[in-house]
Parts: structure tokens; C-alpha cells; sequence
């Protein structure tokens, strides 16, 4: 397993050290050298490269560190935070694989003999090439890796602008979905890449292991097939009964369906799987907001947020259970700040959480402070571009600063998606009065 590697590598890490350092003075040759890849260490052979990229100033070291510096990229985006270590559990204290460490001047042979003196394995090898597929215009760049002699990623682009960029990154998930499948899904989840998201969980769901297994069917079932959803979080539940991840989803699935009953079922085998854990306190606030027990919900909220000053979803929902108030009442400016508040110190746990940047970009709009407002709402749309509630109150207040026309004319062109609105109004709270304002 990788956490006994790196109990090993951790024990020699002195030797590992003076090692690398000895071989980073040799110079640079283009070769990578993985140090704490599981069940073995990596080493990257050279990418060997077209005429077309080394005409441009290539050389096939460039192109590794390019690949390189995507994976990092993808590590990045794919880590968990301390506010989501609770969630993953032990799958959070799995360290990420280490692919980043340069080794140069010294033949692969040599480097193959050091690793194995240290690790007392033989190191698995990644070699590969990109060619140019003559063809239409000026052809197609196809890059292709290999494991060993297993092709683990062969990918094409059209030679053009940003050409060698799109294929780094794609090469570079490949790459990374080889030795953290589950990350990688993390990652390409979190970039709103579904289809590579699916394709990284596949051989976990399907030979993993149970602790594995339970998380990657978790993660498929929330991106975006409705039919599969419910039946991948049965799975997961039925691999561990106080799976708190699981339990919360499938109490989300019954809140949706009306089946509050049957939501808060799942909310309390939650909170009974984990008493330390917000989720449950959450999900059930969730619920009985839902049933409009709104005394009970913010008891929920309350004590998910008692339970972790990181865990940013409740004081979300504390927010919007103000915002509802608020608009009960004639003057309601201190409601409004006060809810504000609350969606700021979301961000603050959270910052990429699209719907606190909107909550509180709406609570500032109607407390009367327009330009905070479409700070926010920015963000919110650059965290969510998708959305239709952030355009919404995005067009609420350029039509408040004074560009009535410009927010008009971009709610006349949303209207054909939600024709509905008026019964049916879309997810973002006090959404319906804005379009009505703008449209009136």
C-alpha cells in the first residue's frame, strides 16, 4: 500500500536526499523520476517530438515539464481541504502521489539502478512520443504514453493555436488517472468535466476496493445521470451502512422528491453514523426547511455549524432562512446585513462556493449596496457560469446602477429556458420579484 512506501521512504529520507541532490547537479537530460508512486516508483522517459514542435522551440524536456505542470495543476484542483477531510474520511489522509521531482545528467539505466537499490523494486516506466498525422490544413498532433509497454493515453488535436497546451493537459489527466483515479475524477468533476470524471472512476467501481469503491460510486452518482444516481448511492450504503457521505446524499434524493418522511430517515442514520459529523445536522436542517418547520431548521443549522467552524454549508443556509424573513418586513436593511454577513463567512470557509458569492451579492443589493453587489455576482459567475439564478441578479443590478435596457434584454433572452418562471420560479431566492422588476 502507498502509506507503507512512504513509511519506508520517510525512513531514508536522508539517503533519499543526498541522492537527488547528488543527481540534480549533474545537469538536466529530460528525464523524470517519480519518487513515491504506488505500488512502485515512476520514472518519465523522454517525450520524443515532431519536427513541427521542435521548428517552434521545443525540446523534448519542455514538454515534459509542460505535462508536468499540468498534473500539478490537476493535484491542485483535485486536494482536499481541512473543511473536507470529515467528509473523505481515511480516503483524505492518503497522501497524493509525488510526480514532480527533476533528475538529470544520468542515463535512465543508471537512474533504474538507484531506484531499485532504495525501493528494492524495479521501476515501472513512462516513455512516449507525439508525432504530426499529416492531413487537412496542417495536420494533427497525436501524443501517445505508455506504461511500461501498456498504452495508457493516446490523444489528438489539430495543429494550431494553443495546440501543445490542450494536449499537455489532457495527456497530463491521463497520466494522473493512472496512479489516483479517484483524484483525478475529483478534479475533472470540480472542472465541470463529467465524461473524463466517469471514465477515471470506471476501473475503481469496478475492481476497487471497498473503501474506494464506496467514494467512487459516491462521485459518479453526483455527476448528473439521474437514472444511475440512486442506485450508485444504494451501492455505496450497502458497502458500509454509516457511509455519512452516502446517507446524505440519498437524504437529498427523498428532499427533492417531496418525501420528507423518508429524507429525514436518511438524515438521522447520518447523524447516528457520525454524531461529530455537520453533514447530517445539515441535511436534516435541509429537510425541514423544506417542510417550512423553520424553528427546527435553524436548530439543525445551528448545531452543524457548532460542530465544525469549517464546514460552510450551514451558515449558508442560516443566511437564506434570514433572507426569507427579511422580506416579510418593511424595512428590513439590518436583516439583510446580517444575512450578508452569514454569506460572507461562508466564503471565508469556502471561497469557491458559487451560491454564498450570489446570496450575498443579492442581500448587498437589497441593502442598498450596488457595487459590493456586482463584486459578488461576478465571482458567483465565475465559480458558476452556468447558472441561471447568477445572471438573474446579475441583470437585477446593472438594471438598479442604471442599465435598464443591457438587463432587460438578457432576461428576454433567458426566458425561453425557464418558460415557467412565473409558477415555477428558478433556484435562487427572490429571483421571481427581480424578473418582474426588470420586465415591468
Amino acid at each position: 500500500m502507498l502509506s507503507g512506501i512512504l513509511e519506508r521512504i520517510q525512513s531514508l529520507s536522508k539517503t533519499v536526499t543526498s541522492v537527488l541532490v547528488s543527481l540534480l547537479a549533474l545537469g538536466s537530460s529530460g528525464f523524470v523520476f517519480k519518487s513515491a508512486l504506488y505500488p512502485q516508483s515512476v520514472i518519465v522517459e523522454q517525450i520524443y517530438i515532431p519536427s513541427v514542435l521542435e521548428e517552434r522551440g521545443y525540446k523534448s524536456e519542455i514538454v515534459v515539464q509542460r505535462i508536468l505542470d499540468e498534473v500539478g495543476v490537476l493535484k491542485s484542483v483535485a486536494k482536499i481541504d481541512r473543511a473536507e477531510s470529515a467528509m473523505f474520511g481515511s480516503l483524505a489522509t492518503k497522501p497524493d502521489a509525488n510526480i514532480d521531482t527533476l533528475v538529470g545528467g544520468v542515463s535512465l539505466k543508471s537512474i533504474e539502478q538507484m531506484v531499485a537499490a532504495i525501493f528494492e523494486k524495479r521501476p515501472k516506466t513512462i516513455s512516449g512520443e507525439i508525432i504530426n498525422v499529416p492531413g487537412s490544413d496542417k495536420g494533427t498532433l497525436q501524443a501517445r504514453l505508455r506504461l511500461d509497454n501498456k498504452v495508457i493515453s493516446t490523444r489528438d488535436i489539430p495543429v494550431g493555436k494553443n495546440d501543445l497546451d490542450t494536449l499537455a493537459r489532457q495527456v497530463a489527466f491521463d497520466l494522473y488517472r493512472q496512479f489516483e483515479p479517484f483524484r483525478a475524477a475529483l478534479a475533472a468533476s470540480r472542472l465541470g468535466q463529467k465524461d473524463d470524471a466517469r471514465e477515471a472512476l470506471r476501473p475503481v467501481i469496478v475492481s476497487g476496493d471497498p473503501e474506494d469503491r464506496k467514494y467512487a460510486l459516491w462521485l459518479r452518482s453526483a455527476l448528473g445521470n439521474q437514472g444511475q444516481r440512486e442506485l450508485d448511492l444504494l451501492e455505496a450504503v450497502s458497502i458500509d451502512p454509516k457511509f455519512t457521505l452516502g446517507l446524505v446524499a440519498l437524504a437529498a434524493v427523498e428532499r427533492e422528491r417531496k418525501n420528507f418522511e423518508a429524507s429525514r430517515s436518511f438524515a438521522d442514520r447520518a447523524i447516528n453514523s457520525n454524531p461529530q459529523s455537520p453533514m447530517g445536522y445539515h441535511e436534516k436542517g435541509r429537510t425541514l426547511r423544506s417542510e417550512k418547520s423553520f424553528d427546527e431548521a435553524g436548530a439543525a443549522f445551528t448545531k452543524a455549524c457548532s460542530l465544525s467552524a469549517e464546514f460552510a454549508p450551514c451558515r449558508n443556509q442560516l443566511g437564506e432562512m434570514i433572507l426569507e424573513g427579511a422580506d416579510q418586513k418593511a424595512n428590513a436593511t439590518d436583516d439583510f446585513r446580517k444575512a450578508y454577513n452569514e454569506f460572507i463567512a461562508t466564503t471565508k470557509i469556502d471561497p469557491r462556493h458559487a451560491w454564498a458569492y450570489s446570496n450575498a451579492s443579492y442581500a448587498a443589493m437589497r441593502a442598498g449596496d450596488l457595487r459590493e453587489a456586482r463584486i459578488l455576482i461576478q465571482r458567483a459567475r465565475e465559480l458558476d457560469s452556468a447558472s441561471r439564478a447568477h445572471l438573474i441578479r446579475s441583470a437585477a443590478i446593472n438594471y438598479r446602477l442604471g442599465n435598464k435596457d443591457e438587463a432587460k434584454s438578457i432576461i428576454l433572452e433567458l426566458l425561453p429556458s425557464i418558460p415557467n418562471w412565473q409558477e415555477n420560479p428558478p433556484l435562487g431566492y427572490g429571483n421571481r420579484a427581480l424578473i418582474r422588476e426588470i420586465l415591468k
